[in-house]
């Protein structure tokens, strides 16, 4: 059995005993780890679904177009990319680590409002609704349902405007990251060690591994000047906001050398 099996099975038995209603994270609770990952009980008139792909991701290419033409394409295919997979992968890092029960992606509705993508219903929310005790199986279960998911929506925009594939699929592992150090202001349980092998983790179950065998995106540890440690994300995609504004780079921009981003990341 892999580490992230066994320290999911501690942490998720452990966190327990705060966990909201009577000892569950429902899906309710999924702000949680993001304020913008709000449960819905309707997505709304405008919503991505598997059953829209095409419509609704021409809706938001059309929108940045005509927002950002100066832009180009590369920034509004990733601008796109982006916002269209965000909360899938959160909500298969909550499913997994804090609620321990699956979630049905392909019943996924994901709210399309004012040209962003933040809030979500599903036809049927959970699966079940005693706990997973399984959490090999929840893992494996929710990872395959991941990897689907991102390759759906990868050909459906890549079809009405091509994108780079190697990092649209970075910027998925980057989204992981991001995902699993929200689950660690989520909950303290989550200590820094465990959470970098689990990073490595679910980049291998998705596939979001380089030729080499290497992983997309990665977590590491660094020493602040207050001689204290943090958990900084380390990436290889960019998410080319650069191009609107090259003066405003992200502070884990790849762009800039591994100092600079160790030094701005420190100071958040």
């Amino acid at each position: 059995m892999s580490l992230l099996i066994k320290n999911t099975t501690i942490i998720a038995s452990t966190s327990n005993a705060n966990a909201p209603q009577g000892g569950r994270w429902l899906i309710e609770h999924s702000q949680q780890i993001n304020p913008s990952l709000i449960s819905l009980e309707s997505p709304g008139a405008l919503h991505l679904n598997p059953s829209n792909y095409p419509s609704v991701i021409k809706t938001l290419l059309d929108h940045y177009r005509e927002a950002q033409p100066k832009a180009g394409r590369d920034y509004w295919t990733t601008r796109v990319w982006t916002l269209i997979t965000w909360q899938p992968v959160y909500l298969c890092l909550y499913s997994v680590h804090l609620m321990k029960q699956p979630v049905n992606l392909s019943k996924l509705q994901q709210r399309v409002m004012q040209a962003s993508v933040y809030g979500y219903s599903f036809e049927s929310s959970v699966e079940t609704h005693a706990d997973f005790q399984n959490s090999e199986t929840l893992f494996q279960r929710m990872t395959q349902q991941l990897k689907n998911m991102v390759d759906e929506l990868f050909e459906s925009i890549n079809t009405l405007m091509p994108l780079n594939k190697a990092n649209s699929y970075g910027l998925i592992a980057d989204t992981v990251m991001h995902g699993l150090l929200a689950l660690k202001k989520a909950s303290p349980l989550f200590d820094d060690s465990t959470l970098i092998i689990m990073a490595k983790q679910w980049c291998q179950a998705l596939g979001l591994v380089n030729r080499k065998g290497q992983v997309l995106s990665e977590l590491k540890q660094i020493d602040t000047e207050s001689q204290h440690t943090q958990l900084v994300l380390k990436r290889k995609s960019c998410c080319k906001h650069y191009l609107v504004d090259p003066n405003d780079l992200c502070s884990s921009c790849s762009r800039q050398c591994w100092q600079t981003r160790i030094k701005r990341q420190s100071h958040l």
